[in-house]
């Protein structure tokens, strides 16, 4: 592989990465009855809209108050601490709570591969590629064939030196897009065959 493929491959990883992890906009406090949950939920929100990101989790520390703090409720202040991490750029932080998250039991099916999904993508972002690939394969298990958990296991397995994991997954990634009519992308299409020279040179 020369140095102009490797230097793109590494690019188009990068690109990637940085437009992974979009945290929800929806108002936190709205999405629990409690009303001191509420309260420090508002709290927090109100001193992030000041980017004063150290405030914000200080006040949400402040759940250990409400007693009987329902799952559900403890959910949705952890998924808003895992925002003001990543505005903190805490990234590994933030990745090993949605992780955390995933694994709740008042969690949906599609709520648990959606926090994993993140925590890939956070991972990825901290350069913690083997969490990263973790993450992503854990959540394939229930979505097999998920192109954005695909690319997330493919890419993340490269980085961490797995080159015959990606070429596995990148592969996958491949053919599901051909047999949706589909174009594969350039970069997974780097990835794969990058994948293949460097486990040609072992």
């Amino acid at each position: 592989m020369t140095a102009a493929t490797r230097t793109s491959v590494q690019t188009t990883i990068a690109a990637f990465i940085l437009c992974c992890a979009a945290m929800p906009t929806i108002a936190a406090e709205q999405a629990v009855s409690n009303r001191d949950v509420a309260k420090y939920l508002t709290e927090a929100k109100d001193l992030a809209g000041g980017k004063r990101w150290d405030a914000p989790c200080a006040a949400l520390e402040k759940r250990d108050r409400v007693p009987d703090l329902s799952p559900y409720a403890k959910g949705k202040i952890d998924e808003y601490k895992a925002y003001v991490l990543t505005q903190q750029h805490k990234y590994a932080e933030a990745g090993a709570l949605f992780e955390q998250l995933a694994k709740s039991a008042s969690a949906s099916a599609d709520e648990r591969n959606d926090r994993l999904e993140k925590a890939s993508q956070l991972y990825l972002r901290a350069k913690q590629y083997e969490k990263a690939a973790r993450a992503a394969e854990t959540a394939l298990e229930k979505r097999p064939n998920d192109p954005v958990l695909l690319e997330l296991a493919g890419k993340s397995r490269y980085l961490a030196g797995d080159f015959r994991g990606a070429a596995a997954r990148i592969a996958q990634l491949v053919a599901a897009t051909e047999r949706r009519g589909g174009q594969p992308q350039e970069a997974s299409l780097q990835i794969l065959l990058s994948s293949y020279h460097r486990l040609n040179d072992r």
